[in-house]
């Protein structure tokens, strides 16, 4: 029912609300109230008063609330029937439920009405003060889901504590939960404790957490480092005045400049900040007289360290030719070719115009176009204190695009690259094969393949050097005697030694693109080898080699003579078979193609008995080899088994070097 008073007056009324949710008023007409708020209806009724009467003043109130059943299940202190009114809320009626159970969810809550089920997440409202407030209706029924997937977080966060995720949730909205990082902490050690098989694995992170996934009841530690340093810079070198200076009065490096004075013979074209960001250190390099032209300026952050330098304390670059204002670059470590030659402007098109950098008995030639406009980093070479870098017009045909054929080709050497070129088309241009070629081995060099297997080559490496490092420890956290660390350690030792030689090795054979050749000219015209060509591409044809090569686990390592139809099988007895400490399960053969056929890469599977013993992998012991072919047998790593999976990635990546140094002596 409402109240409501208006008039000079004060006549006061009573209204009852009827099943259709409707009021009458006499003289004003019906209303309907339901689904409004009091101000709604009191607006309303203004309005409508507004037409009959003038300076009234109306005043609403609720006078007697309805009240009604709903329904609470599922996981809740106190399952049944609850009696709300028109204002209650979802929150109401779970409070007089007793509340969520500990095993039920905060993020999944169903409110089923009138046949359709709406999902409630009340962590809009816990984290985040989203308003999650539904009016109830009778005949309403909540139903509290069990608790979906938790994680812990605790240490440097605002709010520790166990948290719910939802399907799809990561790390990142785990953080977010718990309200971020403390802001006084300045660098973040984040480990995830996963259970995995029974047994607790720890997990490092370092960035990227929203593409993070957790597990169910995992725990992640955030890592607390107190900042022990002020609000401040340094400054050091060559200026005025030297020393600690405040970010309050100092903002920028502008503002810095002005305050440490520089001397008259300080070096205003170079100066460096260094700067501690995202765990790691980065160095700025900035003109001190750009800044104070307002050319450039950078805002300051905590912990910055800026050195100034006394002119020429290393030999500056001398730049001139055929560029706008010539002059002298200040020297420092690590400065490259295009960062220096960048800073110019030409006068002439720069298509047309190379650099040569002038050093001490040596002059480098160098396309401009291809250096600043095309970004090939192979041009971008380190500069040395004292070079003279003279911008002049290229000469005609001098970098003409060119690919490279040596070898038993009639007429080898340099080549002038035309945009669709193809291998046929190059070998055909240099005569043709000789006598002696023996294609199926042709090598195809290419730069930037060479650039991507170096950076595999480099992960690979580094993948190696950290298995190695952790693997003692991790045996010995799992319960490894102090003598199988030993055993193990010495093992490590050994490998890394082998390493470093097959590390050296490698690197020569870096860029090979595997073909399969045929063996004569017009069969490649038309053959799906027949690739097209870039510019730089090397290539050389071997001539016939009449062996075969056997490496690794074997009697005798040696090259054999070549005989047609021969086996793996009958090589491997030729060089007294295998030694007691080879892995036949992960023999290998590379062709003279280069690529590799391994047990797991042939198409058929047996067994068969040599030397005592029994081996799997028949159809590669029967395989048929071709000229110029490498039969490796790796070492089998005679470790507990406990070990063999932290060192499974070592030996694998060694038997890839092992490939590639192979190729590279036939080069």
């Amino acid at each position: 029912s409402f109240n409501t008073s208006f008039t000079k007056r004060s006549t006061f009324y009573d209204f009852k609300v009827d099943l259709e949710g409707k009021i009458f008023i006499p003289k004003v007409g019906v209303f309907v109230v339901y689904g409004k708020t009091i101000k709604e209806f009191e607006d309303e009724l203004r309005k409508r008063l507004s037409q009959k009467f003038k300076n009234f003043k109306v005043e609403v109130s609720l006078g007697k609330i309805r009240s009604f059943i709903v329904y609470v299940s599922g996981f809740v202190r106190r399952a049944g029937a609850v009696r709300v009114n028109a204002l209650s809320t979802l929150l109401d009626a779970l409070t007089k439920a007793g509340g969520v159970a500990k095993n039920g969810s905060l993020r999944r809550i169903k409110l089923i009405r009138g046949g359709k089920s709406y999902d409630i997440d009340l962590y809009k409202l816990l984290i985040y003060g989203k308003s999650v407030d539904v009016r109830l209706k009778e005949g309403d029924l909540i139903e509290v889901l069990p608790i979906g997937k938790t994680c812990a977080i605790y240490g440097g966060v605002k709010r520790e504590g166990i948290y719910e995720l939802k399907e799809g949730e990561t790390l990142g909205d785990l953080i977010k939960f718990a309200g971020g990082f403390l802001p006084d902490y300045y660098q973040r050690s984040l480990r995830v404790l996963e259970i995995e098989k029974g047994s607790v694995v720890v997990k490092e992170v370092k960035g990227n957490y929203g593409k993070v996934p957790l597990k169910d009841g995992c725990v992640v530690f955030v890592g607390e480092y107190p900042l022990k340093a002020e609000r401040f810079v340094f400054v050091e070198g060559y200026v005025k005045q030297v020393g600690f200076f405040s970010l309050e009065k100092t903002k920028t490096l502008k503002d810095l400049i002005e305050k440490v004075g520089l001397l008259p013979d300080t070096d205003k074209r170079f100066a460096s900040l260094l700067r501690f960001e995202k765990g790691k250190y980065k160095v700025i390099n900035f003109s001190p007289e750009e800044v104070l032209e307002g050319k450039f300026n950078l805002k300051l952050k905590p912990l910055d360290r800026v050195s100034f330098f006394k002119r020429w304390v290393f030999k500056p670059i001398q730049v001139g030719g055929l560029v706008k204002n010539p002059r002298a670059i200040p020297y420092h470590k690590g400065i490259r070719l295009r960062e220096v030659i960048g800073r110019f402007s030409f006068l002439k098109k720069v298509e047309d115009l190379k650099v040569e950098v002038w050093r001490v008995n040596k002059v480098y030639s160098i396309d401009l176009y291809k250096l600043l406009v095309e970004g090939d980093e192979s041009l971008n070479i380190p500069l040395k204190e004292g070079d003279k870098l003279v911008v002049k017009e290229k000469e005609k045909g001098e970098f003409i695009r060119k690919v490279v054929i040596l070898g038993e080709v009639k007429r080898p050497g340099v080549y002038k690259f035309r945009e669709g070129m193809t291998l046929y088309d190059l070998i055909k241009e240099a005569g043709g094969y000789t006598k002696e070629a023996y294609p199926r081995g042709l090598i195809l060099i290419r730069n930037s393949a060479k650039k991507l297997q170096y950076q595999r080559l480099k992960i690979a490496l580094m993948s190696i050097q950290e298995v190695m490092l952790s693997a003692p420890s991790k045996v010995s956290s799992v319960g490894g005697s102090a003598q199988e660390v030993s055993i193990l350690q010495v093992l490590i030792n050994a490998q890394k030694k082998q390493l470093d030689l097959l590390k050296k090795r490698a690197l020569f054979g870096l860029g090979r693109i595997a073909l399969d050749i045929p063996p004569t000219l017009e069969e490649l015209k038309n053959s799906k080898d027949n690739i097209p060509l870039v510019e730089g591409d090397f290539v050389f044809v071997p001539k016939r080699p009449h062996y075969v090569l056997v490496l690794g686990e074997v009697y005798n390592q040696i090259s054999l003579p070549y005989r047609k139809g021969y086996r793996v099988r009958d090589y491997l007895k030729e060089v007294g078979w295998i030694t007691d400490s080879a892995d036949m399960e992960n023999l290998f053969v590379i062709k003279a193609n280069g690529k590799i056929v391994s047990k797991k890469s042939a198409s058929l599977y047996g067994i068969s008995f040599e030397g005592g013993k029994v081996f799997l992998g028949k159809d590669l012991l029967d395989m048929e080899l071709e000229e110029g072919d490498t039969i490796v047998v790796p070492i089998a790593l005679k470790v507990p088994i406990l070990w063999r999976p932290l060192i499974k990635d070592i030996v694998q990546i060694m038997f890839q070097a092992i490939s590639t140094a192979v190729l590279a002596q036939r080069l």
